[in-house]
């Protein structure tokens, strides 16, 4: 209480004592039972926040231990400081929305004590209407989405799998606790039901069926509602292109490239995986793992155009070399290394120098031959 006091009467002196005190106040909230204790705690943590401002973002515990505290229902007294403190820390962080998105069941909670409390204890609900003017309005959508996901995890952990369709054990996809009305029902089972499929090695005769399967779906589903399920398909494809199988591995490249061209700058957090999967099999002596390989520089090309240049000092040298080293009788690769060339275009302009002599050795090499 004195500490308390102190924070409000000299807040400019608190600064460089802040993180200490901070330390302390969480430790003993975590171990503290007696509600008027914890009271004064919040109290006090609720007023060093103002002084402490944003770095009370760098303290990770505090925010659930409070929102603990919060749904404790067995003390009013701890219930109305943790409101209090919590709409203190959500002001001085500018933390908002970000209570709601981080604990699910923190919106919930809070109506439920506002049509609970109005007949009971007028302190508590107007503490409650305050923080809910704190945080501010999370989009309907979202907050549905953010408490379906809570759910799924929930039942996850109890282990409860029965109510889902047979097949999705196996997939990556969060279920979502759909419903068969629900648009993305269907999607989400097929693909869970593929991935299944491709997670299983025992059915590795079928990954090349499964695979084919995604792009469809993909392009039916259309953007942006396809973006949803990126993140779980385009990582299984970059595992499974890494096979002694050439068959299968090109097949893979050529499914990674059609995905790519549909979703295009979709998959930018995926660019540096596919420059190293480039550079991967750019070791390869393969013709056909080479023209695959090719064909996914293309569709990197045209979908992060901006962000594609960095790989040019690697990949210039890289396709001079797949000219020189090719010594068929088709000549394919050297075809479609020069093709490659023309759809970088004016990103070759630096590179001259590399480009030119390959082509006019090229070309002195075929009028030889003739």
């Amino acid at each position: 209480l004195m500490l308390s006091k102190v924070i409000r009467a000299a807040p400019a002196l608190m600064p460089p004592y802040a993180p200490r005190i901070l330390q302390v106040l969480v430790k003993k909230l975590g171990d503290v039972t007696v509600p008027a204790v914890t009271g004064t705690l919040l109290s006090t943590l609720g007023d060093l926040s103002v002084v402490c401002g944003p770095s009370m973002k760098d303290t990770p515990r505090l925010l659930p231990l409070v929102i603990e505290i919060l749904m404790d229902q067995s003390s009013w007294v701890k219930r109305v400081h943790a409101l209090r403190a919590l709409g203190n820390i959500v002001v001085s962080t500018g933390n908002v929305i970000t209570p709601y998105t981080s604990y699910p069941q923190l919106l919930p909670f809070l109506l439920k004590a506002l049509m609970v409390d109005q007949k009971v204890d007028w302190e508590s609900q107007r503490e409650v209407m305050a923080l809910l003017g704190i945080i501010g309005a999370i989009d309907p959508y979202r907050h549905k989405q953010v408490q379906l996901q809570f759910d799924e995890d929930s039942d996850q952990k109890s282990h409860d799998q029965k109510s889902r369709p047979f097949g999705l054990k196996g997939g990556a996809i969060p279920f979502l606790r759909l419903t068969p009305h629900m648009e993305e029902y269907y999607p989400t089972v097929v693909l869970n039901c593929l991935l299944g499929i491709l997670n299983d090695d025992a059915l590795a005769e079928h990954h090349q069926f499964a695979l084919a399967g995604f792009l469809p779906i993909f392009r039916a589903l259309g953007i942006p509602k396809c973006l949803y399920y990126l993140p779980h398909v385009l990582p299984r494809f970059l595992k499974l292109v890494d096979t002694d199988s050439q068959q299968m591995r090109e097949f893979t490249l050529g499914q990674i490239s059609g995905l790519l061209s549909y979703v295009k700058q979709h998959a930018i957090d995926f660019l540096q995986d596919l420059f190293q999967l480039v550079q991967h099999f750019g070791n390869y002596a393969d013709e056909g793992t080479a023209i695959y390989n090719l064909t996914l520089v293309e569709e990197m090309r045209v979908a992060f155009h901006e962000d594609f240049p960095q790989f040019l000092p690697w990949l210039v040298p890289w396709l001079v070399k797949l000219v020189k080293e090719n010594y068929s009788d088709s000549r394919k690769l050297t075809v479609k290394v020069f093709h490659c060339f023309e759809v970088l275009g004016e990103l070759c302009g630096d590179y001259l120098n590399f480009v030119i002599p390959c082509l006019v050795g090229t070309i002195a090499d075929s009028q030889a031959s003739e």
